[in-house]
């Protein structure tokens, strides 16, 4: 038996099975039949065959060999279907290991297939990252598994997000009308929609003191944390202004020690102790010493952290220091034969009893100069009451007189005509004629008479600044305020008299203005300035004046700051001070500490002096808590004057 066909496999789902044929060969019977034999079609499974046996038997009973052909297919329609245990997702931020998804299949009829995994890699956008296993399959059959994937996502962040403001910590000063919360805003790596965490403390206070703080914080979508941010606003509520107590005015005696006028304290609400300034209406330090006789306005003020301000006012009055009365008049009074004035003798009365009863007293004539020197002026008391017209004696035609003062030439007396012809001391003719020319002797004259009438006068100790002020009447030693005035006699002319004749007063300056108007040695002086002290003693006492204490125009005031720069320091200081040196010119430095009184305390005289030096000066002298000092500064080229206080520890 033989055939054209061969068992074998049909493969997969074949649309026809073509039944093999079969021929044979024999050696002697040519018209035999193949005997075929059809199994049938058989499975498995999917697996599937059909077997057919071909047998032969010849005429002679010879059988042939069998032959079979068979077929083998499979019948797969179906797709295998992947799976896995895996799922997408979301690994989150840093993961340590990504691990593949791993994947399996179920198929109808293939069990030893192999799923193929195609791995995506790892895949990045910014902080992003992914990765993506894509499972394909196909069976024997050429059934195409639906592909399976499985993609992993993650964030790869480990910076922290930093958050910023444009605000700023700080203090809001005092009473803010509003408070206005800070902004945050942040950035970060990854994130752009992330929100700020903003924790407000609330308003916290101690006493006046009131802060608020906001705290940001933020943490990332990976738990990153920022460094939190604060901003804390501080600010005071005051709205009460300081309290302290205020003086009641003052009046001072001139006479006394001035006292040391001490700040007070103020009390705040929220500031506790405050520093109290005060402020003089004449612009000096507080106790600089205070002027006689003038009402001065001394304001305080305090002032809080919060610009509360309180302030008072109160006065100072130095009443004059008084000393003794003494009455003198003027030329000009005693040439008025109707003036009237206070006599310490006489009482009120008028200049012709005045000027006679000095004369009567010195024995009715007196010698203006020096006799001995033949250069004098003689006064009879009938020049002042020889006519019974008191306009018309001869004194009332000589006064006031005026001119140079000089000394006298020779003798003079108005009585006699002839001594005067010449023009000196009284004026030969004109219409002041027998006016006295020579203002000394007027002067003198008037002296003579001022002190016939007052006896204590030649007694009164010369100052080179005095003050008198006017009494209320004749006879009175009570002074009428705002009469002050002051006087000056120069201190050539004191120095003069306390050396020549052992004291200075008014009856030595008498004497000494006759000493000049007789011819005598007068030097280092003039008769210029002999009159001037003379004219002063006149007016100084005119009409009776009680004599005060000198109001202390403080050096300060009569003294003008230049712009030379010095500083001095400490201030208030305990036992020394320094005094540095500002100026770039060269020029020796003389230093002079007053008292509140004006009174020199010492000096200091340096020649070795350069920009940025310190001087040292060693206070030599006790002195008082609080005490007030005067610092006048000399160099060629000006002045200035500094106060400094002594510290009240």
């Amino acid at each position: 038996i033989s055939t054209q066909s061969q068992s074998g496999d049909l493969g997969c789902n074949p649309t026809s099975i073509v039944v093999p044929t079969f021929g044979y060969t024999d050696n002697c019977d040519s018209n035999l039949q193949v005997s075929v034999n059809d199994g049938g079609v058989q499975s498995n499974g999917c697996n599937y065959s059909q077997t057919w046996t071909a047998t032969l038997t010849d005429a002679c009973g010879n059988v042939a060999t069998p032959v079979s052909i068979t077929y083998t297919w499979k019948v797969d329609t179906v797709a295998p279907v992947i799976s896995t245990q895996s799922q997408s997702g979301d690994l989150g931020c840093n993961p340590t290991s990504i691990v593949a998804p791993s994947f399996s299949y179920t198929d109808n009829c293939d069990t030893n297939l192999q799923v193929s995994v195609n791995d995506g890699g790892v895949q990045s956008n910014g902080c992003n990252y992914s990765q993506t296993w894509t499972a394909t399959l196909t069976d024997s059959c050429g059934n195409v598994a639906t592909p399976v994937s499985i993609t992993y996502t993650w964030k790869v962040d480990t910076v922290a997000p930093v958050i910023s403001t444009q605000s700023q910590s700080g203090d809001l000063g005092c009473n803010p009308t509003s408070i206005v919360a800070p902004s945050f805003s942040y950035t970060d790596n990854c994130d752009t929609n992330l929100q700020v965490s903003v924790n407000d403390g609330g308003v916290q206070s101690n006493g006046c003191n009131y802060s608020q703080t906001w705290t940001a914080s933020l943490t990332d979508s990976c738990g990153n944390i920022a460094d939190p941010v604060s901003i804390t606003y501080t600010w005071k509520v005051d709205t009460v202004a300081p309290v302290f107590n205020c003086p009641d005015n003052y009046t001072l005696n001139g006479c006394d020690e001035q006292p040391i006028i001490v700040l007070p304290i103020a009390i705040d609400n929220c500031d506790g102790e405050i520093i109290v300034t005060a402020d003089r209406s004449d612009n000096l330090a507080l106790n600089a010493p205070f002027p006689v006789d003038q009402t001065l306005t001394i304001t305080y003020n305090a002032v809080d952290g919060c610009g509360n301000t309180a302030s008072c006012s109160f006065t100072v009055f130095v009443t004059p220091c008084v000393g003794d009365v003494n009455c003198t008049y003027t030329q000009g009074f005693y040439g008025n034969y109707k003036g009237k004035g206070c006599s310490p003798t006489l009482g009120q009365t008028g200049s012709q009893d005045m000027m006679a009863l000095a004369v009567s007293n010195n024995g009715g004539v007196v010698d203006f100069g020096s006799v001995p020197n033949n250069n004098y002026f003689r006064l009879f008391l009938a020049d002042i009451n020889g006519n019974p017209v008191v306009g018309s004696n001869n004194i009332y035609k000589m006064l006031p007189g005026g001119g140079t003062p000089r000394a006298l030439i020779g003798f003079n007396t108005y009585s006699v005509g002839s001594t005067w012809t010449d023009n000196d001391p009284l004026n030969a003719g004109g219409s002041n004629k027998g006016k006295i020319n020579n203002v000394l002797l007027s002067q003198t004259m008037a002296l003579f008479f001022n002190m016939g009438n007052d006896p204590a006068l030649s007694n009164v100790k010369l100052e080179d600044t005095f003050a008198t002020a006017d009494v209320t009447y004749c006879g009175s030693d009570t002074i009428i305020p705002g009469t002050t005035q002051l006087f000056n006699i120069d201190i050539s002319v004191i120095n003069y008299l306390d050396n020549q004749y052992g004291e200075a007063t008014v009856g030595t300056l008498y004497q000494l203005a006759n000493k000049a108007l007789g011819g005598g040695n007068i030097s280092p002086l003039n008769h210029s300035v002999i009159n001037s002290a003379v004219d002063n003693i006149n007016r100084g006492f005119d009409e009776c004046r009680a004599q005060v204490s000198v109001p202390i125009e403080t050096i300060s005031v009569i003294e003008k700051t230049t712009e030379k720069d010095f500083t001095i320091y400490p201030v208030p200081f305990i036992s020394n001070f320094k005094i540095l040196y500002n100026f770039e010119y060269k020029s020796p430095v003389e230093i002079q500490v007053f008292d509140a009184r004006g009174t020199l305390l010492f000096s200091k005289y340096d020649n070795d002096t350069y920009k940025g030096k310190e001087l040292l000066i060693d206070f030599p002298l006790t002195h008082q808590k609080g005490e007030v000092f005067f610092i006048r500064i000399e160099t060629n080229r000006g002045h200035i004057l500094k106060n400094i206080v002594s510290s009240t520890n």
